[in-house]
């Protein structure tokens, strides 16, 4: 059973609006990068007040933006995903579920950055492969209580000869997102940037449905080994 590329994205654009906790996780996510974009002064702006601003000032409101990030973005992130996974669960029960994940979301974070750099960095390809074969890593760490490591090897393992499939729903998410984004951004750059921070979950709600359906898919290729076994 190989994952379908087109139905599963649209599926995950669907979840944004139909799981009130989907929404309510990407509205905060909205809020944030909105957040960050009023707080944050943009290049232009450093370098003509430079003169008038201190560079250590400037330093720290990006280390102190920086450290929010850290903390915020993977709660969000986390409580998307366990809204997607557990939908009958109260928004109480998710958000315990996001923030008793939180550490193992921002060590995943890490080690998903570095080993996906050192691919990029390695002719681009295998840095595009890699991101692809973790593409449920952050579900299996939420969902599946993994820790970092075993999250990685756990989504490695299901993702095997799905490659194919998951680039089509990668490229199918990411030209959507980024075809709202510059619609948004040629009225605003900041609601371009609020528009791509929301819409960019569905690409999180995608790593959900794939992880469910990979799951069915390594339980029904157990039950076919061990009935294969049996018959022997």
């Amino acid at each position: 059973m190989d994952i379908d590329s087109f139905e599963t994205a649209v599926q995950s654009f669907k979840t944004l609006y139909q799981n009130k906790g989907v929404l309510l996780g990407a509205i905060a996510g909205l809020i944030f990068v909105v957040a960050v974009n009023l707080i944050v002064p943009n290049p232009q702006t450093i370098t003509s007040q430079i003169s008038a601003a201190s560079i250590g000032q400037i330093f720290v409101l990006f280390v102190a933006v920086a450290i929010v990030s850290i903390i915020v973005q993977p709660l969000i992130t986390g409580f998307v995903i366990a809204s997607a996974y557990y939908p009958k669960k109260s928004t109480g029960e998710r958000l315990m579920i996001a923030a008793r994940r939180w550490i193992y979301l921002v060590a995943g974070l890490i080690v998903y950055t570095i080993v996906v750099l050192i691919g990029l960095v390695a002719l681009i390809i295998p840095g595009i492969y890699i991101a692809l074969r973790l593409y449920p890593y952050y579900t299996a760490i939420v969902a599946g209580n993994c820790g970092p490591i075993e999250g990685a090897k756990k989504a490695w393992n299901m993702t095997r000869g799905q490659v194919w499939a998951l680039l089509s729903l990668a490229i199918i998410i990411t030209v959507v997102v980024f075809i709202l984004e510059l619609a948004f951004m040629a009225a605003n750059p900041i609601a371009g940037s609020a528009v791509g921070g929301f819409i960019g979950y569905a690409g999180t709600v995608a790593g959900v449905l794939v992880y469910n359906q990979l799951s069915l898919k390594v339980q029904s290729d157990g039950r076919k080994k061990k009935k294969k076994i049996s018959g022997k």
